[in-house]
């Protein structure tokens, strides 16, 4: 049996955002709210929610802040970051916690995380979830087993 050590990349999982000369520290959220958090990322992500579940999201959505900012959302508060800021910072925070750095950095690139210019998600279609910058690689449609001839170029 193999024992890894994993400490240091386990020391601290915090999102730490620094703003007008304050760096807030939005604490990793414990395992049963970073659940939570993902079955409302995946349940966004769905453009065909029965009314039940748009009404069930819509709430969860409203304590949204306090579940993805924790005790960082205080910090914020009391810090007197505006609305703005924190709503675009808990849509980080929550990329960040449920689909990782990479995806959070990305959204946030491009502009998704502040409303502009959706990416397609993975399945083509826009969604929310491609609102706030998940995308895929997608892979060209094997042309194995067609019988249409390849045009060769010709060089001039």
């Amino acid at each position: 049996m193999t024992v890894k050590d994993l400490s240091a990349y386990l020391a601290d999982d915090s999102l730490y955002v620094p703003l007008d000369g304050t760096t807030y520290r939005i604490p990793s959220p414990d395992a049963l709210t970073g659940l939570k958090l993902m079955s409302i990322y995946q349940l966004s992500e769905d453009v065909e929610l029965t009314e039940e579940a748009k009404q069930a999201l819509a709430s969860e959505n409203r304590d949204l802040p306090q579940l993805v900012l924790g005790t960082g959302l205080d910090d914020l508060v009391a810090g007197g970051v505006s609305w703005v800021k924190i709503q675009r910072i808990t849509r980080y925070a929550l990329l960040f916690f449920t689909l990782g750095e990479e995806v959070a950095d990305h959204a946030m690139n491009s502009g998704a995380l502040s409303g502009e210019a959706p990416a397609p998600s993975p399945n083509g279609r826009r969604t929310r979830a491609s609102r706030a910058g998940a995308t895929t690689t997608r892979q060209a449609a094997s042309t194995a087993g067609t019988t249409s001839p390849k045009k060769r170029s010709t060089k001039p």
